[in-house]
């Protein structure tokens, strides 16, 4: 397996996510294995989510984000699926990619 490389705003915004979910996990008085049972991950992985790390699922990110109470994409679930239906009807919207085609002029 190769090493992927994150852009330097990826690994920020990884450990900002991840220090945020630490700083709600502690306000709350859970351990570590207490929200790691909540997200349905083990302990190692929780670890791996409050240092960052990019190579835990994006799914465990978020949950572990919502269950300590951190804000995700800045707004409340009601504005969230607003905006994801919005972002539908204007991708609905736009022309689908065409597939490039060879183009044969031999005459």
């Amino acid at each position: 397996m190769t090493d992927r490389v994150q852009s330097s705003l990826v690994r920020a915004v990884l450990q900002t996510l991840g220090a945020e979910i630490t700083r709600g996990r502690k306000r709350r008085g859970l351990s570590q294995a207490d929200l790691a049972l909540r997200v349905g991950c083990s302990r190692n992985t929780l670890r791996a989510i409050e240092e960052g790390r990019p190579t835990v699922e994006i799914g465990l990110f978020l949950e572990a984000a919502a269950l300590v109470g951190v804000p995700l994409m800045g707004g409340d679930p009601a504005t969230i699926r607003d905006r994801g239906a919005q972002a539908q009807r204007e991708v609905d919207l736009l022309p689908q990619p065409r597939t490039q085609t060879d183009i044969f002029d031999d005459f």
